[in-house]
C-alpha cells in the first residue's frame, strides 16, 4: 500500500491556508486573524510546532469558519472546484483506489474535493460541527493508520514535512516532495 500525505504533496501549497483566504476574501473582517495564520504556519513547516499548539489553533479556527455555518457547505464545494487545479497531475496518478491519503488537513475539505482523489481511504482530522473530534497530525497519523489497517505494511510513504517523521518510520521506502521533485529519504 501507498500513503500519501495531501498538503504540498497531492496539493500545491496548504489547502487550510488556501481555503482561509478564499473566506477572507467573501469575509474581510477574517483579517484580523491572518497574522496569527501566518505565524502558525510559519512555525509548522519549520517544524516548531506541536500536537497542542495545532489542536488549539485549528479549534480556534474552527469556531471562526463555523460562525457562518450557513452557508459553509456552499463555500466548500465552491473551493474545491475552484482550487482541483492545484491538485499535481504527476503525483495524483501515482494514487490508485487501493492507497490511502493521510493528513491534517479536515475532513470536510478533504471529501470536498471528492472523486478526484483516487484512493478510497481519507485519513485526516475529523471535525463536528465546529469542533474537532481527532487531529490527525504527528503521532496521531499513525494512530489512525494503525486503527484503519492494523498490520498492513505501508509500502511507500509521500510527504512533504518533517513533521511526518512517525509515519516515514512507519513506511518501508519514505519520500520528500518538494514541488515538483520526489526523493526517496534514507
Amino acid at each position: 500500500m501507498k500513503v500519501f500525505d495531501f498538503d504540498n504533496t497531492l496539493y500545491r501549497g496548504e489547502s487550510s491556508l488556501d481555503f482561509f483566504l478564499f473566506c477572507l476574501r467573501r469575509k474581510p473582517s477574517l483579517a484580523k486573524h491572518l497574522p496569527e495564520v501566518i505565524f502558525n504556519l510559519i512555525r509548522y513547516k519549520a517544524g516548531y510546532v506541536g500536537i497542542d499548539t495545532v489542536y488549539a489553533f485549528g479549534k480556534k479556527m474552527m469556531a471562526v469558519f463555523f460562525e457562518n455555518r450557513a452557508y459553509a457547505d456552499e463555500l466548500i464545494v465552491e473551493f474545491c472546484g475552484k482550487y482541483e487545479k492545484k491538485l499535481k497531475p504527476d503525483m495524483m496518478r501515482r494514487v490508485s483506489a487501493e492507497d490511502a491519503v493521510i493528513s491534517a488537513s479536515p475532513d470536510f475539505l478533504l471529501r470536498g474535493f471528492g472523486e478526484r482523489i483516487k484512493a478510497k481511504t481519507l485519513l485526516c482530522t475529523t471535525t463536528e460541527g465546529d469542533r474537532i473530534t481527532f487531529l490527525c497530525y504527528g503521532k496521531n497519523k499513525v494512530r489512525a493508520f494503525e486503527e484503519r489497517f492494523r498490520d498492513v505494511e505501508i509500502e511507500e510513504f509521500y510527504t512533504d514535512s518533517i513533521n511526518d517523521r512517525p509515519m516515514m518510520r512507519r513506511a518501508k521506502k519514505a519520500y520528500l516532495v518538494k514541488g515538483d521533485k520526489i526523493k526517496e529519504i534514507v
